[in-house]
């Protein structure tokens, strides 16, 4: 959202930058934001705690996405085969073994603190924009109807929190209309 909002007009006229710029890895792309982004004070400093937090968040997620596991640590059940007999060491519920081992990997106060980390990572990046340059990121990602107009090249909101309507005096709607409905 922050390339969108802040991406710099050179940047974004330039086809083969602005798509390199969007397809490079997240902590490249991070750290190219002071350069490639309008309103930057200073660059993301990768020896933050905050952008430690966050790397070690995105490092286990894309973990989990790309199949990077870890067989010791993720550990269900050994399972013997070929005269080793059991197949499966313990005997008992093994679905419920695997549902336990889930929760163990994704435990309630874990995910939280990664939900914190992220977020203490967004106010970080934010902190490092020129003042008065944070608003207009801040307003499009606490929008509820965040937009993007395709010919300026602009990144905003669409509609207004709140909606007015008007009609005029004497105007029936559809359920105050009589209708005679055949089948």
């Amino acid at each position: 959202m922050i390339v969108l909002v802040l991406c710099k007009p050179e940047i974004r006229r330039n086809k083969r930058q602005f798509d390199e710029f969007i397809r490079a890895q997240i902590d490249v792309k991070l750290f190219d934001l002071s350069y490639k982004c309008e309103g930057f004070a200073k660059a993301i400093d990768q020896h933050s705690e905050e952008f430690k937090n966050f790397k070690r968040v995105m490092d286990k997620r894309n973990n989990a996405i790309h199949g990077n596991c870890d067989p010791e640590r993720e550990k269900l059940e050994s399972v013997y085969f070929e005269g080793k007999r059991p197949l499966l060491a313990e005997p008992g519920d093994h679905i419920g073994k695997l549902l336990e081992t889930l929760e163990r990997q994704h435990e309630p106060a874990t995910v939280i603190k990664d939900y914190e980390d992220i977020h203490a990572f967004l106010a970080y990046v934010l902190s490092c924009l020129k003042p008065g340059q944070s608003e207009p990121v801040s307003a499009v990602l606490e929008s509820r109807y965040p937009g993007y107009d395709v010919n300026g090249k602009i990144t905003g909101y669409l509609f207004p929190d709140h909606v007015v309507i008007g009609h005029g005096s004497g105007t029936k709607y559809d359920d105050e209309l009589s209708v005679s409905w055949k089948p």
